[in-house]
């Protein structure tokens, strides 16, 4: 029964991987990229120069600091989800798939449809033996796969 479980779970965690993979490519790559155009709106330069820093921090150790502070100081912040996810990130680069997974799902409880990081958050519980928050995520992420449209540049 187990094993079946565990089959069907990756099946579905492998099928969610292949399927988001060039949705996934085209992810800014966190402390690579500028910040979001949404950090230009926001009206305290003191939390729009602390966001810009966690997102330009290229070492994760830095970065999931910087994120936990920023989140801990601007609780309200528009850009409260992506702090989350790049904490959630920056934790993996680390090695820390319980840190990952915890960050990750306060990203998802404020964006669900968040197809690459549901991938992520699958594919670490897999690996963490979580399998009904692995099975949940991975089943969510193609659920969505399967009303999500083509990029415009696939279009046809």
């Amino acid at each position: 029964m187990f094993r079946a479980l565990l089959s069907s779970t990756a099946a579905l965690l492998l099928l969610a991987i292949v399927w988001t993979h060039p949705v996934a490519a085209r992810q800014p790559r966190v402390g690579t990229a500028s910040p979001p155009p949404i950090a230009a709106d926001i009206v305290d330069p003191a939390e729009r120069t602390a966001f810009t820093g966690v997102w330009h921090a290229s070492d994760p150790a830095v970065q999931r600091g910087l994120a936990v502070r920023f989140v801990t100081a601007y609780p309200r912040t528009v850009l409260l989800r992506e702090s989350y996810e790049i904490a959630a990130r920056a934790s993996l680069a680390l090695g820390d798939g319980s840190g990952a997974l915890a960050w990750g799902e306060r990203a998802l409880r404020l964006l669900p449809e968040n197809v690459p990081l549901l991938v992520m958050v699958a594919d670490l519980a897999a690996k963490q033996r979580e399998q009904a928050l692995a099975e949940r995520s991975a089943r969510a992420a193609l659920r969505l796969l399967e009303t999500a449209l083509p990029p415009p540049a696939l279009s046809q």
